[in-house]
């Protein structure tokens, strides 16, 4: 049986990538395995050795004796200290084989095997910990799938911060206390806990538009969808794709899609290599949404995806509140000459419209003869 052990294991592997031997991240902290500080910050918010340093890093394989005063020198540096340097290598440095050879020597090197056994169980459990309070409590964690529960442990597990208060309340939506049923009996305000939930992942978790991370929230986008990637997804072949599975799923999301429809073109505009095509995400997302909602209104004339949002727009009467999950309906509905404009409520006849009841005259020969 998969553990979420053992799937928030691998899926880290995937998504803070691995290395066998110490570098620095992008802040300069020494790092090891799969994004493991191995320098902490303490109340004073001063770099300091991670707890049982020593030891943990002689159990993993690593040469202690040229790892401590790298590390000392590396954690004065990132403290403001003066004269100086931090002498390991970055993760895009360790590419090259010849030089990850040459950490590997100096400062020994470690295997997932020894890390998943000394490192991982004591991550884990801290990581679970913190996720399921982000989420909102036991109740809604406990009714989310393990996919689902792996998404919110990577982003977790990359910033605690990530689950914030816009995802805990969709997530909370999403398990509305624990009545969420299967996929196909979900609710309206349940279908949009989720459809907010896997947005928020995808387009609302990398403020300051790193091309690495978007990377990341797609990965993790489709971790929550259980479609469970084998690698990480580049700018060229990003792609997370939301199913529903009947009309009103797909009516529900083709109006959601429109009014979030700037926020997802300006984040990919925003990111490199995504810039290309910012729509081009967009529209992949929403595919089987637009195509199931135009098979239920009848429209059976040929369409281009590709040029939705840019030449013409698929637009609806209904109106989504992700904060409350409400879904109501529009008095009007307005757009262009070539966009495809829909009703889906069934209108009234107003009282002046309604044609009198016929009142039959009485044959009085019937009763008086």
């Amino acid at each position: 049986m998969t553990t979420l052990s053992d799937k928030a294991f691998n899926s880290l592997i995937v998504t803070e990538g691995w290395r066998d031997t110490i570098y620095k991240d992008i802040v300069g902290i020494p790092t090891v395995g799969m994004g493991v500080a191995l320098l902490v910050k303490n109340a004073e918010k001063k770099f300091i050795f991670r707890s049982d340093l020593k030891g943990t890093a002689e159990k993993l394989g690593l040469n202690w004796e040229n790892c401590e005063s790298a590390l000392e020198d590396a954690r004065d540096v990132l403290n403001g200290i003066e004269g100086k340097t931090n002498p390991f290598k970055t993760a895009t440095q360790l590419l090259d084989k010849k030089t990850n050879e040459a950490e590997s020597e100096k400062y020994g090197h470690t295997n997932q095997t020894e890390f998943k056994k000394l490192l991982w169980p004591k991550l884990y459990n801290e990581y679970l910990s913190i996720v399921r309070v982000r989420v909102g409590g036991f109740g809604v964690w406990n009714r989310l799938s393990l996919d689902e529960q792996t998404a919110m442990f990577s982003m977790c597990y990359n910033s605690p911060s990530l689950v914030g208060n816009t995802l805990k309340n969709s997530l909370i939506l999403y398990t509305e206390d624990g009545m969420k049923r299967t996929d196909t009996e979900l609710t309206d305000s349940q279908f949009v806990g989720k459809l907010h939930s896997w947005f928020t992942i995808l387009y609302a978790s990398n403020g300051n538009n790193v091309y690495g991370l978007q990377n990341r929230r797609f990965f993790e986008a489709n971790e929550f969808l259980g479609k469970i990637p084998t690698q990480m997804p580049l700018f060229n072949n990003a792609k997370s794709v939301l199913e529903v599975d009947n009309d009103r799923q797909a009516a529900i999301a083709v109006a959601y899609m429109n009014q979030r429809k700037t926020v997802a073109h300006n984040k990919m505009n925003a990111v490199t290599g995504y810039n290309r095509d910012p729509y081009k995400y967009l529209q992949e997302n929403f595919t089987p949404a637009i195509k199931r909602f135009l098979e239920s209104q009848g429209h059976d004339k040929p369409y281009d995806i590709s040029k939705l949002f840019k030449e013409w727009n698929l637009l609806n009467d209904l109106e989504i509140n992700t904060s409350t999950g409400a879904v109501t309906y529009k008095k009007e509905v307005t757009g262009g000459d070539k966009d495809l404009i829909f009703k889906t409520q069934e209108e009234k006849p107003k009282e002046a419209d309604k044609k009198p009841t016929s009142i039959l005259p009485i044959d009085t020969k019937k009763y008086y003869a």
